[in-house]
């Protein structure tokens, strides 16, 4: 668990609507994903009640990680119809936003705005 597997040059926090540290999350899995897989990613969400730490300026552990992402978390690949993406942006804008990878929206009135 002391293993170090990176380092945090400012430290990443939860807060929303816009989550640096949810962005890194999402960005990791989007990226590993498409590697892993051999195919384009679109998108990459990760529920904002799922992310339960932060990592502060320092260096990065196995540990820290456990702590972050608590669960056993697994990454599902699949394709969606757009209309089904909208209803889930306006879920998600509702909810005051959460981490997102590969998509940029704004929200207003708790909707979202492109």
């Amino acid at each position: 668990m002391n293993t170090v597997i990176g380092f945090s040059i400012e430290g990443l926090t939860k807060k929303q609507p816009e989550i640096d540290l949810g962005n890194f999350i999402t960005d990791a899995m989007r990226l590993t994903s498409e590697k892993q897989f051999k195919k384009h990613v679109h998108a990459a969400f990760v529920n904002d009640g799922g992310v339960r730490f932060f990592l502060p300026k320092e260096d990065i552990t196995v540990g820290k990680m456990f702590e972050l992402m608590r669960f056993e978390n697994v990454v599902v690949l699949q394709d969606v119809k757009g209309d089904s993406v909208q209803s889930f942006l306006n879920t998600i804008a509702q909810r005051n936003g959460w981490p997102i990878s590969g998509i940029s929206f704004g929200i207003k009135d708790k909707k979202p705005s492109i």
